[in-house]
Parts: structure tokens; sequence; C-alpha cells
């Protein structure tokens, strides 16, 4: 019994770590059309040591980069996570 409980605790604290890592893609695509009408596909987007980053024409990045402080705090407010930058 004592051996289950460990191993639920681990798993616990396993998923805990791994959803304040976890990046809701969508939400990031929604919160980014939202502000600036650029839609970027799921697929392109990277999130690696708290920076966002894709793969997208320049003119896009522009758009992006304008909006910058105010999509990183729709983030946080809406994903919990804590982005530093968007590149």
């Amino acid at each position: 019994m004592e051996e289950n409980q460990h191993i639920s605790s681990l798993f616990q604290r396993i998923r805990l770590r791994l959803g304040k890592q976890l990046l809701d893609r969508a939400t990031v695509v929604g919160i980014i059309f939202s502000e600036t009408k650029v839609h970027i596909p799921e697929e392109k987007i990277q999130y690696n040591k708290r920076i966002i980053s894709f793969n997208i024409s320049p003119l896009a990045r522009s758009e992006i980069y304008l909006k910058k402080e105010t999509i990183l705090r729709r983030i946080k407010e809406e994903t919990g996570l804590e982005v530093k930058d968007i590149r």
C-alpha cells in the first residue's frame, strides 16, 4: 500500500512540473490573432526556456512585435505560464 502512495505522489509531482512547462498552443494562437489578426499555425509555435518562437514572415513578425507586451501579459493571465520573450 505504501508503495502505491509513493508512486501516486511521484506521478502527481511530475504532472505538476509538466503542467507548468506545457504550452497551450491553441490559446497562444488565439491571443496573437485577437491582438494582431495574424494567424500562426499551431505547429509553427515552439516553446523552449520560457521563450516562444515561430517561423513566420517578417511582416507578421512585425505586427506581433508591436503588440508584444500585451501578448505576453495575456499569455501569463490566460495560461499561467511566465513567458520571457516572443521571437
